[in-house]
């Protein structure tokens, strides 16, 4: 009866063990950087503040929290595949645009570097093409790179470290490799969703804005450049000389852009701005 006893107890004993282990190691885990906290004269300032401060994991939300903008960088394109359709420019500009819409700041080459960490969207887009046979291959990356301070040796920094990415691979069996441009839009709105999910003060995500389709003829955005401006008119990134329907952009400007619209009986020529209530002559 005393040997049945001592082994319930045992039995009890052992659960309450096991139960209790995991909050020991984690009770442990606290009170030793409690201790290290307190008592360790040895530690750097930046390695006490590590001790403090709350991991987040990369590639998450929360890793983009308070980023004030990015600069925009897409890696050069090789000229035979540019010959296909598929140009750096049309990238960068179709990324900035993107960026602006949902209110993120795009940052200029000064501007990042005076950024803490210098922020930037960096964008790669290999291409394999096999010429005798109608078949494309790409990776497509999007990375966000930020400097960053190594906690083990802190005076190191670590330039270009990635802090966020996404990306995948892309066949197609026919070579229209500008179709390349649509799918680098779909890894850039994931980057978005995530920077707006983790700053909520920011314009709504792009899936719900996805739902509403844009007013035609309106002004979206423009990526201006003395040599190549475009603009985001309605769904559409256009250039100097592009039609959209029977108007035709004459010029772009830094705010706004100047159509032309032949008619039956005359030509009419108008400017509208950024955000503008689209003219009547769009219909």
């Amino acid at each position: 009866m005393k040997m049945k006893k001592y082994l319930i107890l045992a039995i009890v004993s052992f659960s309450i063990l096991i139960v209790l282990w995991p909050a020991q190691q984690i009770t442990g885990e606290t009170d030793l950087y409690a201790k290290e906290k307190k008592t360790d004269s040895n530690l750097t300032a930046l390695q006490k503040l590590a001790l403090f401060t709350k991991r987040v994991p990369t590639d998450g939300k929360e890793i983009l929290q308070g980023l004030e903008g990015v600069e925009v960088l897409v890696e050069s394109i090789e000229p035979e595949v540019e010959k296909y359709g598929l140009r750096r420019q049309a990238l960068q500009t179709d990324t900035e645009l993107q960026l602006r819409q949902y209110g993120i700041k795009v940052l200029t080459r000064e501007e990042s570097l005076s950024t803490p960490g210098g922020p930037v969207l960096y964008i790669n887009v290999a291409v394999i093409i096999q010429e005798k046979e109608p078949v494309a291959a790409a990776v497509i990356t999007v990375q966000l790179r930020e400097t960053v301070l190594l906690l083990r040796e802190p005076t190191r920094i670590c330039s270009a470290a990635r802090t966020w990415q996404t990306g995948g691979m892309w066949t197609d069996w026919s070579h229209r490799i500008e179709n390349i441009r649509e799918v680098v839009k779909d890894y850039v709105s994931e980057f978005i969703n995530d920077y707006l999910a983790a700053n909520p003060t920011k314009k709504p995500t792009v899936s719900s804005l996805a739902t509403k389709p844009p007013q035609k003829g309106l002004i979206r955005g423009i990526v201006y450049s003395g040599d190549n401006p475009s603009a985001l008119i309605g769904d559409r990134t256009v250039h100097k000389g592009d039609t959209i329907g029977s108007v035709t952009i004459v010029r772009i400007y830094t705010d706004r852009v100047v159509f032309e619209k032949q008619g039956t009986e005359s030509t009419i020529i108008w400017t509208q701005k950024i955000g503008e209530a689209p003219e009547a002559n769009w219909e």
